[in-house]
């Protein structure tokens, strides 16, 4: 009998999910190739000797947090809320805590079941001593914090003998137009794997560098945690125009982002396919690793200032940002995004997001197993504090080891979750290292920080948004608190192309530039009223009359140390009628076929596109001129339209471009295809599929059927397991299908107890 689930979505995983915590329970002395999250989860607590408690019921339990709602009073263990925000009961039974004193702006230290915890001083080593120089701080406290952090939280980096060696290939090509061209290098770190060439997955570090074809020399690259969709291009029009390249980093290809893969990948790799132990690095610690091995590459690279790279990642990509920063010293500077608990919020403060909220199969392979030890009623049958309060080191700790150098962090007002208040109070409590060390670190003057002010003034910034969960509305604020550190040569233009009347009338170009600039000019019939400036300065731009009935064009470069741009001057001529060859285009949807047009005219003359989907070649000329244009494959199974327009100053001629339908997309997400899952009858891991139409989901057996729960961008295909009990390992082979395209099969593997 075929199960058979229906499912439309972009983005498409695949998870299961089970979670015992039982310590009696037994496990193979080496893992099995069939592992889960939850195993590998319960497998760590076997080992340390910790189980769960038994929790009443959730509309029973006294510690629920009072005035909390349940979404349906028919399925009491199922969502509660609170004042607008979701409460979660941690596995230790840990509610989140969103109560505040009725006039705090943000949560005060009075607001009811935050709990006090006992002060953690950077300037006083464990046993009481003072830290009072720099010498004190590098030889004593500082390889204090280090061992904590990793002991008690993030575990321990492997003995250096045992890192494999990484070999990076590189492919390049170019991309981008006029002022906005760019080198691209795509950076395949391929690991060596013959310590254990048994390695279930093999792991490789992947990435994508863009440096500005303009520039003249090596620039500042900022490092970017990503995984979904183009990162490389979102975070290209962020940074180049401040005179950056960027590097997107993909880190589920050294090790995934869940606990059933810390027996295979780079973590597998150096432990032999063994279990790790309670103080062996998770996932975090593994992509750190990476991205060191990463700016290995980069500083060999001549477009790369190897001096001057940044990193940053938002949510939990911010949690490992300001752990990769505290252990990687050639990080010049961090922008670690609302990075929450285990991140840049204070763990010892009960509110939004807890570290116990991370004790589960989702999020526990971030951490070393230790970090669990932490989870708990400190004192048996009383709520508050719990076991955090003996965690040796907190988030201010794990800043303090990036000081002295700059470190930005953000949160937004409707991030609750992510405690933006804790950010600031970890920001606070780092202060006095970055003091020590000669450094200003959080300048605030307001008694708590300002929405959409942006404190910058130190060697710690901090902005709290007008917003949710995002990184988008803070990076102009991390541009100029970055600029106070990092020497990066910015200069844009408004526009790489002006039209001038035939008449020679003004029309102004904008110059941006941290820099002095000057313009470089051969032309004797242009004039530009600014030869040389500095800073950010508007030019104009004016011409003799056209009288010689066609147009002409002039090159004006606008150049600064390191960087030289070009702004191609047309002037129309009085002769400005515009013919062209046709009025309609049609193209493929796959992207893979050209058109051309004829322009006929003895003028200047400008092609509009209006979504960057279609490109055309030339986009500005003078007199008659053949066109090229070409389109980005369509991503969606519908035909799209739009109209460019070919004017001269004073005539206009509309052109309709209609791309056919895309084709269908169903692929695996890593090109992963296999999922090995536990005894038990359910698991946590997740596949990623992609995908831009409806699509079904079969399955051969009867042991295994699936649910879809869509969620915005995401859809859940939630596989239902039941337990195998059958006495040996099996197997199915899961089909997704769409129209007009393969299929394309998971094999799924379960074991046995």
């Amino acid at each position: 009998m075929k199960h058979v689930a229906k499912l439309s979505a972009t983005l498409i995983f695949i998870v299961f999910a089970s979670f015992q915590g039982k310590s009696q329970q037994q496990f193979p002395d080496f893992p099995p190739a069939y592992i889960d999250n939850a195993m590998d989860l319960n497998q760590m607590m076997y080992q340390m000797g910790i189980t769960l408690p038994d929790l009443p019921l959730r509309k029973d339990d006294p510690n629920l947090p009072q005035g909390a709602v349940v979404t349906d009073p028919q399925n009491p263990e199922g969502r509660w809320t609170y004042n607008g925000h979701d409460l979660n009961r941690s596995p230790w039974g840990l509610w989140d805590n969103y109560d505040d004193i009725p006039e705090g702006f943000f949560p005060g230290r009075d607001a009811f079941r935050v709990e006090t915890y006992t002060p953690i001083s950077l300037l006083k080593m464990k046993d009481g001593t003072p830290v009072t120089t720099e010498k004190d701080w590098w030889e004593k406290k500082r390889p204090e914090i280090e061992y904590d952090v990793q002991h008690s939280l993030y575990g321990f980096f492997p003995p250096r003998e045992e890192w494999p060696a990484v070999k990076f290939k590189v492919v390049e090509t170019t991309g981008g137009t006029g002022n906005g061209k760019y080198i691209q290098k795509e950076l395949t770190g391929e690991i060596d794997v013959s310590g254990y060439p048994e390695v279930r997955d093999k792991p490789v570090i992947t990435a994508v560098l863009r440096t500005p074809a303009v520039a003249s020399g090596p620039v500042p690259v900022m490092i970017v945690f990503g995984g979904f969709g183009n990162t490389a291009e979102r975070y290209w029009e962020i940074v180049s125009p401040h005179g950056w390249g960027v590097c997107s980093f993909s880190p589920n290809t050294v090790q995934p982002d869940n606990g059933a893969g810390l027996t295979s990948y780079l973590i597998g790799l150096i432990n032999k396919g063994n279990w790790r132990k309670p103080d062996d690095w998770g996932s975090i610690g593994a992509w750190a690793w990476a991205i060191s091995r990463l700016i290995d590459h980069l500083e060999t690279d001549p477009a790369v200032d190897g001096k001057a790279i940044g990193l940053t990642g938002h949510s939990r990509y911010g949690k490992a940002t300001l752990y990769t920063t505290a252990f990687e010293p050639r990080i010049a500077i961090a922008f670690p995004s609302d990075a929450g608990s285990l991140g840049t919020k204070m763990n010892r403060r009960h509110w939004g997001q807890d570290l116990e909220n991370s004790g589960t199969p989702s999020e526990y392979h971030w951490m070393a197993g230790n970090f669990l030890q932490w989870c708990g009623e400190l004192v048996p049958g009383r709520y508050l504090p719990r076991k955090v309060e003996n965690c040796p080191v907190d988030a201010h700790s794990l800043l303090a080891l990036c000081a002295p150098r700059p470190v930005f962090v953000n949160g937004g007002n409707q991030s609750q979750w992510s405690d933006p208040y804790g950010m600031y109070l970890t920001m606070l409590h780092a202060t006095p290292a970055y003091e020590l060390l000669g450094k200003k670190g959080l300048a605030i003057q307001d008694e708590k920080p300002e929405i959409d002010v942006a404190y910058v003034e130190g060697s710690l910034g901090f902005r709290y948004h007008n917003g949710g969960h995002t990184d988008a509305p803070d990076w102009p604020a991390f541009f100029e608190f970055a600029a106070q550190f990092i020497p990066a040569t910015r200069l844009t233009v408004s526009t790489d192309i002006l039209t001038l009347p035939a008449d020679g009338k003004p029309v102004e170009l904008s110059v941006q530039s941290n820099k002095g600039w000057r313009i470089n000019n051969s032309s004797p019939w242009l004039n530009p009223d600014k030869r040389s400036a500095s800073g950010d300065q508007v030019v104009s731009l004016s011409g003799k009359e056209n009288t010689t009935g066609n147009g002409r064009s002039a090159t004006l470069e606008v150049e600064t140390e390191g960087r030289k741009l070009s702004v191609l001057v047309n002037q129309a001529s009085e002769n400005d009628a515009i013919n062209i060859s046709l009025n309609e285009l049609i193209l493929s949807g796959k992207g893979d076929e050209e058109a051309v047009f004829d322009i006929s005219s003895k003028t200047a003359w400008a092609i509009s596109v209006p979504d960057n989907w279609a490109l055309v070649d030339p986009a500005a000329g003078i007199n008659n001129g053949q066109i090229k244009v070409t389109v980005l494959p369509n991503p969606v199974i519908e035909q799209r339209t739009i109209e460019l327009t070919v004017a001269s100053p004073t005539t206009s001629k509309p052109i309709k471009l209609t791309q056919k339908e895309g084709p269908p997309v169903l692929q695996l997400f890593g090109n992963n295809n296999t999922v090995r899952i536990g005894a038990a009858a359910s698991t946590n891991s997740s596949l990623l599929i992609i995908t831009n139409t409806t699509c079904t989901v079969e399955s051969p057996v009867d042991w295994l059927s699936g649910e879809i729960n869509a969620q915005g961008r995401f859809t859940r295909l939630v596989l239902q397991v039941k337990e195998n009990k059958t006495g040996s390992p099996r197997s199915a082979k899961i089909a997704l299908k769409a129209k007009d395209i393969e299929p394309v099969f998971v094999d799924v593997f379960q074991g046995v107890e």
